[in-house]
């Protein structure tokens, strides 16, 4: 901890000698974020910070327009359509959701893979979409697009292991935000709260 203060107080002397002080300076005020964004990355917040917090909306506005991010679960007549549209994406948000299982040498299969663009969410369930869920592949292992998530790598694992998909390429929130100084790996509320300063609720159900 001695030694994290110490950086912490090196960088602020040093950035307050830069510029005389003037943090209307564009590398002064860069730096200053930047030593913002990484207290807050190797800060976790209790659950009574986070109730402060403001919850995320589906409803974002953007160039002064009203944007509502869907959320729409694939059909099996939807299914080409929703692919076509996810290869045209440079960037994808990326998960998947399998049974927990409480029992030694008990390992239930892939039930949901959820492909996000900038304002739809897909959800791909093996439940509805069947054998069919394999048309995932070539969209999934399309080097091209980049699939970003967090603790991807059970999700790799899963869909390696129940339909050999091989999710490439693909970036880990965890690993990129260790790069920027986050002191461990930091779930979906803690990094939304952190780099957007709004509360994920996530009920049980």
């Amino acid at each position: 901890m001695r030694r994290a203060d110490a950086a912490g107080s090196n960088y602020l002397a040093e950035l307050t000698e830069l510029q005389a002080g003037d943090l209307s300076a564009g590398d002064s005020q860069l730096k200053f974020q930047w030593f913002q964004q990484k207290l807050a990355l190797t800060t976790r917040l209790t659950d009574a910070d986070l109730a402060n917090l403001t919850p995320l909306s589906l409803v974002d506005m953007r160039d002064d327009m009203r944007v509502e991010i869907r959320v729409e679960l694939v059909s099996l007549d939807k299914l080409t359509a929703a692919l076509q549209q996810l290869s045209s994406e440079s960037v994808l948000g990326f998960d998947t959701e399998t049974r927990a299982s409480f029992e030694p040498g008990v390992q239930y299969p892939l039930s949901l893979v959820q492909l996000a663009t900038s304002d739809t969410c897909y959800l791909f369930q093996q439940a509805v979409l069947g054998e069919r869920l394999a048309e995932l592949k070539p969209l999934l292992e399309n080097e091209q697009i980049l699939k970003v998530g967090i603790g991807l790598r059970g999700d790799g694992q899963a869909l390696k292991r129940d339909w050999d998909i091989q999710v490439s390429p693909r970036l880990d929130l965890n690993w990129a935000m260790a790069q920027l100084g986050a002191g461990k790996e930091m779930g979906t509320r803690q990094l939304v709260a952190a780099l957007l300063h709004k509360r994920i609720d996530k009920p049980k159900k």
